[in-house]
């Protein structure tokens, strides 16, 4: 588990070292053309696009260790995952001018959402498992029993993107549903209230959808078959 983790951090680390330049590069070529939109300071605060030299960009490399090599950059940056600090970022939207923000305020921004989600997918399995996996038991070599195993075996092999993609269309073309997004634009800024709840509700019904299909499919199956086990044992 640990080697798998350690290998999984150097090709992260790797994928974001591919490309050419770094942060600071995009920043003094943003300087050249005359954008100013992109000019950054030590502590994350911005200064002006003019103003700022190539002396001020050498310094912002020094200052977040850029310049070093790239084992260095590594071992600086895994060092901070046991304290849960794992960078900044430059690009996160709905900051003002581009001001940088600690990665993990970002993953705190969106932990409970995660968490949100991932409940009410497991919510969903077990409502919908539970019920289809007794009846299928009950009523077996049936015809309903033959059309929840087909469904079943449906949503165990279809990828979970084929089935996002075909919902969303459905939604969007027929059903006139959003598709994007946790909220509508009106709602995502605005306090807390029943209608920004159903608006989130349904907003999670196509990733709830997608996520608990497969499981819900693999635990019907797994009623079913346990059911049937214990009827036959009762039986002799």
């Amino acid at each position: 588990m640990f080697f798998t983790l350690v290998v999984m951090s150097m090709l992260s680390f790797a994928v974001i070292q591919l490309p050419p330049g770094d942060l600071i590069t995009k920043y003094i070529q943003d300087l050249e053309t005359g954008d100013g939109s992109f000019g950054l300071s030590a502590g994350g605060a911005w200064a002006g696009g003019t103003e700022a030299t190539i002396a001020q960009a050498e310094y912002l490399r020094a200052y977040y260790g850029m310049d070093q090599p790239y084992y260095i950059q590594y071992l600086k940056w895994v060092s901070g995952f046991p304290k849960l600090e794992f960078g900044h970022s430059f690009l996160k939207r709905g900051t003002s001018s581009g001001q940088s923000v600690k990665v993990t305020e970002i993953i705190q921004d969106r932990l409970w959402m995660t968490m949100i989600l991932t409940g009410v997918t497991i919510l969903f399995t077990f409502l919908v498992s539970f019920p289809i996996g007794i009846y299928s038991a009950v009523r077996h070599n049936s015809i309903g029993d033959y059309t929840t195993t087909f469904i079943g075996f449906i949503g165990i092999s279809v990828p979970d993107f084929l089935l996002a993609v075909v919902l969303m269309f459905i939604f969007f073309a027929y059903l006139n549903q959003p598709v994007g997004g946790l909220f509508s634009g009106e709602m995502e800024y605005k306090p807390w209230s029943f209608a920004k709840v159903l608006d989130l509700l349904q907003h999670l019904i196509i990733p709830v959808i997608v996520l608990g299909t497969s499981g819900t499919a693999g635990l019907i199956r797994v009623l079913r078959n346990n059911l049937l086990e214990n009827f036959k044992n009762h039986m002799l």
